[in-house]
């Protein structure tokens, strides 16, 4: 019986990894035998600004690289890279063992990437909150077409918020306008695909607000500029998922 050979290629299949990236950062680091790890943060980690006391040696280059490899073919990591891009110019020994963990990560991750696939005729956003104990929010957006991610951030909310649906509603502003912003340069390159985009809300307060423009005094306080969305839904331009 012939032994048949591991698939290399699929037809209408993409994989974009950065497999020799990945060796030669674990490599530089010597962390290609380290043992593997699960996640690239723990679940509870809280990373606060250091003392002097505390001060640990400076670790930019190595943020500076994984930050580039995070923009490439890696949003799993946006998160951890995120949070600890805000310690680089002065990291305490726990970003420096933060960012060990995340090298551990890539240790047992090396051949993840992104996939795409022939279809496009649907666009999605993914929007995730997270509030952490400083009570900051810090939004994760997602931008999928073809399958897989297209254009992909992490970073804390540019305003304060004051009950969850409005945090949902102005995070699903800032991801309705990226997503219209990549549909109007998918248009351009192919005008024959008509894509209406689709953003999931998870506060069923949020989806209201976005999808019904009813007056409300709790919500006379916002910006008018965090009503984007609600325009773009009555135009017809974007979707609303639950």
């Amino acid at each position: 019986m012939r032994e048949i050979p591991s698939v290399k290629q699929i037809v209408g299949d993409i994989v974009m990894t950065q497999l020799k990236y990945v060796a030669e950062i674990l490599t530089k680091y010597k962390y290609a035998d380290a043992n593997k790890c699960g996640n690239p943060m723990e679940t509870k980690a809280r990373l606060v600004a250091t003392t002097e006391e505390e001060e640990a040696e400076l670790v930019s280059t190595t943020e500076v690289v994984l930050e580039c490899l995070s923009t490439c073919t890696r949003p799993d990591l946006a998160y951890s890279l995120g949070q600890l891009s805000r310690f680089v110019s002065k990291p305490s020994s726990k970003h420096v063992g933060a960012l060990k963990r995340v090298l551990r990560y890539l240790v047992g991750t090396t051949n993840y990437g992104i996939r795409y696939t022939r279809k496009i005729s649907e666009a999605t956003m993914d929007l995730t909150l997270q509030q952490s104990r400083d009570t900051e929010e810090h939004q994760w957006v997602g931008f999928r077409l073809a399958g897989s991610a297209v254009v992909w951030m992490s970073h804390r909310q540019p305003i304060i918020a004051l009950p969850t649906a409005e945090d949902e509603y102005v995070a699903s502003c800032e991801s309705s306008m990226e997503a219209m912003a990549e549909c109007n340069i998918l248009t351009e390159v192919l005008p024959s695909h008509k894509i209406k985009p689709k953003i999931g809300i998870d506060s069923s307060s949020a989806h209201i607000m976005a999808s019904s423009p009813t007056y409300s005094r709790r919500r006379r306080h916002i910006e008018l500029r965090w009503h984007y969305v609600r325009e773009q839904v009555q135009r017809g331009a974007l979707g609303l998922m639950v």
